[in-house]
């Protein structure tokens, strides 16, 4: 199953193939079809055809773990949440000390 997962994920990377995510298919042109079948015959299974296991193969072997700048860790998450959360917070207090004083405003003036 690693092997088949490296010839997938070596396949998906190449350049003219493309990624169905719906269909869990590897997708290319008729040319670059051929020209790979010439090169690699065995590759006919991955090419063009739902991968069934795909889902399976992705839990079980992969590796889909983001790296560098990237990479967040649930704590990261949290804090961007809650900055938001304060952000937007923030912002409605403005904007309701400033409904405020026009209120003020207008009543003192009135």
């Amino acid at each position: 199953m690693k092997k088949e997962w490296g010839i997938i994920t070596k396949l998906k990377n190449k350049s003219g193939f493309g990624w169905d995510d719906c269909l869990k298919m590897i997708t290319v042109s008729k040319d670059v079809y051929n020209e790979e079948l010439k090169a690699h015959p065995n590759h006919d299974k991955y090419l063009n055809k739902k991968l069934d296991m795909y889902e399976a193969m992705s839990i079980v072997v992969g590796k889909d773990m983001t790296t560098r700048n990237y990479a967040k860790s649930y704590i990261d998450v949290n804090l961007e949440e809650n900055t938001d959360e304060q952000l937007i917070s923030i912002e409605n207090e403005g904007e309701y000390e400033e409904t405020s004083k026009r209120k003020e405003t207008s009543s003192s003036s009135a």
